[in-house]
């Protein structure tokens, strides 16, 4: 049996977060845009990527 219900609300609420990271990173880009490459680089030193 499928939960087509369950899924749809699943994508829905990744889809809403989605948004909600996408509005949090224009507000600032350039700073955020900063403490992306330094979160990249740090898992890159440590997981070896």
């Amino acid at each position: 049996m499928l939960r087509t219900a369950a899924t749809t609300s699943l994508l829905a609420q990744l889809y809403v977060v989605d948004l909600l990271y996408y509005a949090y990173l224009t507000e600032d880009f350039s700073n955020n845009k900063t403490r992306l490459v330094q979160s990249k680089t740090i898992i890159a030193e440590n997981f070896g990527k």
